[in-house]
């Protein structure tokens, strides 16, 4: 009530990929609309697709079960900026690693999806999904395809008193656990190369975070193999 905010425009869409539904206890004094979906298991990129593929809503924002939307406040800053002039826009990031916050540097936050609110209208005009062949730095791949299909120009960023989201490291997640003998780690390879095939047309000098994180990731690579 404090803050200037719509909540009739707020849509949460969660999807239960292969899980069960969340009490609707847990639902008790939210003032936006919140739906429950489920689908059979698929994974998260197959989840994003599912729940994006569900809705209507103008505005797409993703956000993992295991992180969190930081600041309530910061929705006024997100929705009072949102112009059919952006494909995308982004805000700053915390990541929070073993009970440690600390914001995510500029040269690596193009490289997620985390933070980011992007057009519909875009994405489905490009047909942009989520690779579901891939169990991880699948987000990666997304944006990279979105940078690649649009403009700098298009790429607006949101200035926020706080960054409303939290990307939570995990131990024992699939990133944190990845070995020479995984077969996921060969997924990622080919991420690379689809994402040099994206790029290699348009101007790379303009995202050095994500030209740094491929040559990072084609290096992993080369020390697996």
């Amino acid at each position: 009530a404090q803050r200037r905010v719509d909540w009739d425009e707020i849509r949460v869409t969660v999807v239960n990929d292969g899980g069960h539904m969340l009490p609707i206890s847990l639902m008790g004094g939210i003032p936006f609309y919140v739906e429950q979906i489920s689908k059979d298991q698929g994974g998260v990129s197959s989840a994003r697709n599912y729940g994006m593929e569900a809705t209507e809503e103008p505005w797409v924002m993703f956000c993992d079960c295991d992180d969190c939307f930081s600041n309530v406040f910061a929705l006024e800053d997100i929705m009072s900026v949102l112009n059919d002039k952006y494909d995308m826009m982004w805000t700053k990031v915390w990541e929070e690693e073993k009970g440690q916050v600390y914001q995510i540097q500029d040269i690596r936050i193009m490289v997620f999806i985390h933070g980011k609110i992007y057009r519909r209208a875009f994405l489905e005009e490009q047909k942009i999904r989520f690779d579901e062949e891939l169990s991880f730095n699948e987000d990666s791949l997304f944006n990279a395809t979105v940078m690649a299909r649009t403009t700098k120009e298009r790429i607006g960023e949101i200035s926020c008193h706080y960054p409303p989201y939290v990307w939570i490291r995990r131990e024992g997640s699939v990133t944190g656990c990845m070995d020479a003998d995984d077969r996921s780690a060969w997924g990622q390879f080919m991420r690379n190369m689809r994402i040099t095939e994206e790029i290699r047309e348009h101007k790379p000098e303009q995202y050095p975070g994500m030209v740094t994180r491929m040559a990072y990731d084609l290096y992993f690579m080369q020390m697996s193999s």
